[in-house]
């Protein structure tokens, strides 16, 4: 997933700073878990204050991410705003599953397992988007993305006034 992501992201012209996050996003999250785990392929040999710590060193990199994201924001690309909010509520996760952690349980881990699986769909997306990659500059892959994103945007904006 890393290469496709920096192949679309080197095509990009020039929107293309939240495709390096990303990619950086990937390359810091491996680094890191070859230097916490070493590349170990059973997870099951390592303790519950190792967990603890790695989830917490993956909180504190996500809401670093998701400033540099929103810095992102600020430049015009609406997409980072998007990305910022699902790295929060990635580091929500991240952050008390390090707490159950702590107390010896893993009652988050379904959910950060479902959130990891989710998030190469999101980073896939938000590269997709975000980017003035080959992929969005073909007439008829941005007419169907456009139409994706109207799509989005009015279940958002249904959902939020149906709230209440």
């Amino acid at each position: 997933m890393l290469l496709i992501i920096a192949v679309i992201t080197s095509t990009a012209k020039k929107e293309k700073w939240l495709g390096v996050l990303v990619v950086t996003y990937y390359s810091i999250y491996i680094l890191m878990d070859l230097s916490t785990f070493g590349g170990m392929p059973d997870w099951s040999m390592t303790t519950y204050g190792e967990f603890t710590i790695w989830y917490l060193v993956c909180t504190a990199m996500t809401l670093l991410v998701m400033v540099i994201s929103l810095c992102i924001w600020l430049t015009g690309n609406k997409v980072a705003l998007f990305y910022a909010t699902w790295l929060f509520i990635n580091a929500v996760f991240d952050g008390a599953s390090s707490i159950f952690q702590s107390f010896e349980t893993n009652s988050l881990l379904f959910v950060y397992n479902v959130l990891q699986n989710t998030n190469l769909f999101v980073d896939l997306t938000v590269v997709i988007l975000g980017t003035d990659n080959f992929i969005y500059r073909n007439k008829r892959a941005a007419y169907i993305i456009n139409k994706l994103g109207n799509f989005v945007v009015r279940w958002w904006r249904m959902a939020t006034t149906k709230r209440n």
